[in-house]
């Protein structure tokens, strides 16, 4: 998963959006019902309609948890995969130094010799 602005921008207007149906569904879910008109058919619906709406939204946040758990998990993950990383390409380069090192000296002996049988 790549992280840039594009992706934090969607998190958080969709977080951002969440919230604001959950605010309007409470301030609308605690208006007091009035006399007789509890009772009746349309009181049901509404309240049936509530109870969907609850259960969604319980669906809701709870699919917005998961995700907010799997995004930290990424970012610890991340986090220690770039740092795994960084040792790799230190450690790349130090083998490669120790690598160029032995191969002068391998040279070098190979050198001497040459030298040596020829005068030899």
């Amino acid at each position: 998963i790549v992280e840039n602005k594009y992706n934090r921008s969607v998190y958080i207007v969709f977080i951002d959006t969440l919230c604001r149906k959950h605010t309007i569904f409470e301030q609308k879910s605690r208006q007091p019902l009035l006399g007789k008109e509890s009772l009746g058919k349309e009181s049901m619906v509404e309240n049936s309609i509530t109870t969907e709406t609850d259960i969604e939204l319980k669906r809701l946040d709870e699919s917005v948890d998961v995700l907010l758990g799997t995004i930290n998990e990424l970012k610890q993950e991340n986090v220690q995969l770039r740092s795994q990383q960084e040792f790799l390409q230190v450690e790349r380069s130090r083998l490669m130094e120790k690598t160029e090192t032995a191969r002068t000296r391998v040279e070098a002996i190979i050198n001497r010799l040459k030298a040596m049988e020829a005068n030899g």
